[in-house]
């Protein structure tokens, strides 16, 4: 089973592939060069955020108003009256993108780096849909890594095992039920 799910902005392409017992992503960014990095199913919190955000150049929009002004003032000796308007007319250039192109960053929390998916309007179903099956897949993996019965492991640790499973929602009740059952009987049937 491979699964994959790609975003792309300005200054960066993110790919990332749920492959059978791991994820990989991989980032190409303009600043950073490429990095790749990988999860285990078993890292993944079974909950994601979402946090609303505009994310773009946000921070580098005074120096450029500024340097704009400047540029305008001495190289065309513009009277004061000129700039306002050139002023707002680059204040609303720069604004606007922030709310046509709103994103949504999607994290998913992990053991080490969390997983950030960036959702825009195109690709927000896609997104929120690649999530739930990371986190389904995580369930299934852990669920049939520790949710059975076996006689050879210490009978206090599948006990803990189980409870954790249903703890974390990864088992329902009846399913956590069952397996102490099981595990009781497997017990008493070693005791005779």
């Amino acid at each position: 089973m491979v699964s994959k799910f790609e975003t792309k902005d300005i200054f960066r392409r993110q790919s990332i592939e749920l492959r059978d017992h791991q994820i990989s992503i991989t980032r190409h960014d303009l600043f950073i060069g490429k990095e790749t990095w990988f999860h285990k199913l078993d890292e993944i919190s079974h909950r994601y955020e979402t946090n609303s955000k505009v994310y773009s150049g946000g921070g580098c929009f005074p120096v450029l108003i500024l340097f704009s002004v400047f540029f305008v003032w001495i190289i065309w000796g513009a009277s004061f009256l000129l700039l306002v308007p050139i002023v707002m007319i680059l204040i609303l250039a720069f604004l606007s993108p922030q709310f046509f192109f709103k994103r949504t960053m999607l994290e998913i929390k992990t053991k080490g780096k969390p997983i950030f998916l960036i959702l825009n309007r195109k690709n927000h179903d896609q997104g929120i849909e690649f999530a739930n099956q990371l986190i389904q897949a995580s369930k299934n993996y852990l669920k049939n890594k520790y949710g059975f019965v076996d006689e050879d492991l210490p009978s206090k640790m599948q006990f803990k095992n189980y409870l954790w499973l249903w703890q974390n929602d990864i088992i329902s009740e009846s399913e956590y039920a069952d397996l102490k059952k099981s595990l009781g009987e497997l017990l008493q049937n070693k005791t005779k």
